[in-house]
């Protein structure tokens, strides 16, 4: 009975790997390879708060994106700490990002260590989602957007709750609050809730109630 149990087992796991091999081996140098792309540690922007890190259920849909194509690579490694050097790395990136149509990668930029790439993130997602009703897709139709708007709203939520709602500042104060609602109009659009009504954050919260 052990060995039948054994057998059955080994099997599944088999298939498992079968089905998701690039998952079952390599996501874990995957993992570390993108968070040095979207994490600095030496805090740079240190008045910004720090971005949560992306989770494994972005990073899975992630790899299945860009795992094969080295020019999504060339462009994303661009955008690390180390290899960032001016706003044309990363319009090149979401320029490329758009046309490919990867809206996991997308996500996980909405957790850049840069701000102004956080928001850039979002205003793309946000631009898919609203002409998505005027798009024909492969992807509607197999249920691949259903599946990333589930992780998108969840990992959408799961930022929202890891960020102050304000910072002090100026300028800093603006960029952050553009960030903020463009989490919440992104929400609206997943959820149809439209709770935000497409308004800035500061002009219509009031209160934590």
């Amino acid at each position: 009975m052990k060995t039948k149990l054994l057998l059955f087992f080994f099997s599944i796991s088999f298939f498992c790997c079968g089905q998701q091999q690039q998952y079952c081996i390599n996501f874990p140098s995957f993992k570390t390879y993108i968070f040095k792309i979207l994490e600095d540690y030496t805090r740079f922007q240190s008045e910004y708060p720090k971005p949560p890190q992306v989770t494994d259920s972005v990073l899975l849909g992630m790899e299945r994106e860009i795992v094969a194509d080295d020019s999504a690579k060339f462009f994303l490694e661009r955008l690390s700490r180390e290899k960032y050097k001016s706003g044309i790395d990363y319009e090149s990136a979401f320029k490329y990002i758009h046309k490919m149509d990867y809206g996991y990668s997308l996500l996980a930029l909405s957790v850049h260590w840069n701000p102004d790439i956080r928001v850039k993130a979002l205003l793309n997602l946000n631009q898919k989602l609203t002409i998505r009703p005027l798009v024909n897709s492969v992807k509607m139709k197999n249920g691949e957007w259903k599946k990333h708007d589930k992780i998108a709203i969840e990992f959408l939520i799961y930022t929202l709750e890891s960020n102050p709602l304000f910072i002090n500042g100026s300028e800093n104060s603006t960029i952050h609050s553009t960030y903020i609602s463009n989490i919440l109009w992104n929400l609206d659009l997943l959820t149809h809730e439209n709770i935000a009504e497409k308004k800035q954050f500061r002009d219509w919260y009031k209160n934590d109630l």
